[in-house]
């Protein structure tokens, strides 16, 4: 098989007021639809050690490892996993026990060279397909499928991504970039990207590409318990080439 594969399937849902946590004890309170039941007590059980960034953002943020105890049902309405049950979880919080907190992008302290293509389709009725290749590392490529139709998760979503590392999958150059990825792959298909429009941004010595544009292909894979997915990319999703320098 060509490729190292790695299967990753979440659900997320958005109950609010869901984790209290004042450093050393807290709660997880969640409920959502018949799918995901959470009563559980979260305990410290070290110090909390002081970190620069999480998230995305910088400031007085700090670190715990703490112990959760009680309750947690997750339904997945699947012969494979069926229904997921934890009385003891054990993990780390990150919160901010006061001061300022910055989450706006820092400045890049150096030049990185990297390429990726994204390719996106949303619609009402089907699963949100979301397309990621690149040549960087020896070459990657992720295929994620966001299931939200309300109906049958009662709001809430499932991802589904299949990653794949170890071949590279793009070939050419601006305006046309060709995609492929053989039989024996965990993630099948091909398609091209074609640009429509491309910029270039310079900060310092750095210099961005950016191309925006169609992609027509076919790309499938096959998910333990959610079973085998396939989707048509078309022109009328998004589609944009991004290489840094």
């Amino acid at each position: 098989m060509n490729g190292h594969a790695e299967e990753l399937h979440a659900f997320r849902a958005a109950p609010s007021h869901t984790v209290t946590f004042d450093g050393q004890r807290g709660r997880w309170e969640a409920r959502f639809g018949g799918l995901l039941t959470v009563e559980m007590t979260i305990t410290a059980t070290g110090a909390p050690q002081a970190v620069g960034e999480s998230q995305g953002c910088r400031g007085e943020l700090a670190q715990v490892p703490v112990d959760l105890r009680g309750s947690l049902i997750l339904r997945t309405a699947t012969k494979f996993f069926r229904t997921i049950r934890h009385a003891r979880l054990t993990g780390n919080v990150t919160f901010n026990p006061g001061g300022p907190v910055d989450c706006t992008l820092p400045q890049a302290g150096s030049c990185t060279q990297s390429s990726t293509l994204s390719v996106t389709k949303q619609g009402s009725g089907f699963p949100s397909v979301t397309l990621l290749m690149s040549p960087d590392s020896g070459g990657w490529t992720s295929l994620s499928f966001a299931d939200r139709r309300a109906s049958a998760f009662d709001g809430a979503t499932w991802y589904h991504v299949m990653r794949v590392a170890g071949l590279n999958p793009l070939a050419g150059l601006l305006p046309t970039i060709a995609a492929r990825l053989p039989a024996t792959h965990p993630i099948q298909g091909r398609g091209a990207f074609t640009a429509q429009q491309t910029s270039i941004e310079t900060h310092g010595s750095c210099r961005t590409v950016s191309a925006t544009g169609t992609f027509t292909g076919t790309f499938r894979t096959q998910f333990a318990g959610w079973g085998a997915r396939a989707v048509i990319l078309d022109p009328a999703g998004y589609a944009q080439y991004r290489e840094e320098s």
